[in-house]
C-alpha cells in the first residue's frame, strides 16, 4: 500500500509540475503580448505615418495652397506628427518593445530625450491644433478681422510662438529634487 500512495503522489507531483510549467508558459505569452506589438506592429505603423505627413506636406506645399493660414496650421502639424513619430521611435520604442532604457547612457542623452519629449508629444503641439481651431472660429465669428488676423504670417508667428514658450516647460516637468540630489524623471541620471 505504500508503495501505490509513494507512486500515486509522485505522479500527482509530476502532474503539478506539468501544469505549473504549462501556466508559466501561458503566462510569460500573455505577459509578452504587448512587446510583441510593439515589436512587429510599431514599424509599419510608424513608416505609415512618416509617408503619410510626406504627402500631406507635399500637397500643402504647392504654389496655390501655401497662401492660406490654414496650410500653416497643417503644415506644421505635419512636421509635429512626424517629430512625435521619430521622438517615440527613438526614445519610447527601445523601452516598449525591449526593454532597452537608452536615456541612462549619459547626462546629454537624457536632457535631449527630456527637450523631444515635451516639446514633441506633451505640449506644443497641443497648441498648434489649440490655435488653428480658435483661428478657424475667428474666421466663422468674425468675418471682417479674418482679413487683418488670419493671414499666413500671424499663423507662422502663432506657432514660432508657441515653440518659444513651450521651451522652458521641459525643464520643469522632469526634475526631481530628493535629499538635495536633483535627478531626471526620465532616467536616473543625477544632475547638477
Amino acid at each position: 500500500m505504500a508503495n501505490g500512495t509513494t507512486l500515486m503522489s509522485t505522479a500527482t507531483s509530476v502532474l503539478d509540475d506539468v501544469i505549473v510549467s504549462k501556466e508559466n508558459k501561458t503566462d510569460d505569452f500573455v505577459i509578452d503580448v504587448p512587446g510583441t506589438l510593439w515589436r512587429y506592429g510599431w514599424p509599419p505603423l510608424c513608416m505609415m505615418g512618416l509617408v503619410g505627413n510626406t504627402l500631406v506636406l507635399l500637397v500643402l506645399r504647392r504654389d496655390g495652397l501655401v497662401r492660406t493660414s490654414a496650410n500653416v496650421y497643417l503644415s506644421a502639424l505635419a512636421v509635429g506628427d512626424s517629430l512625435v513619430l521619430m521622438v517615440a521611435s527613438t526614445v519610447w520604442y527601445p523601452v516598449l518593445a525591449w526593454g532597452w532604457w537608452l536615456v541612462d547612457v549619459s547626462t546629454l542623452a537624457c536632457y535631449a530625450a527630456g527637450y523631444a519629449t515635451g516639446i514633441t508629444l506633451e505640449n506644443a503641439f497641443t497648441w498648434f491644433i489649440v490655435a488653428f481651431t480658435a483661428e478657424r472660429c475667428v474666421v466663422v465669428r468674425f468675418p471682417l478681422l479674418k482679413l487683418r488676423l488670419c493671414t499666413p504670417r500671424y499663423a507662422g508667428l502663432c506657432c514660432g510662438s508657441l515653440l518659444v514658450l513651450n521651451i522652458d516647460l521641459f525643464f520643469m516637468d522632469a526634475i526631481v529634487v530628493s535629499n538635495d540630489v536633483r535627478r531626471c524623471l526620465h532616467c536616473s541620471v543625477a544632475l547638477p
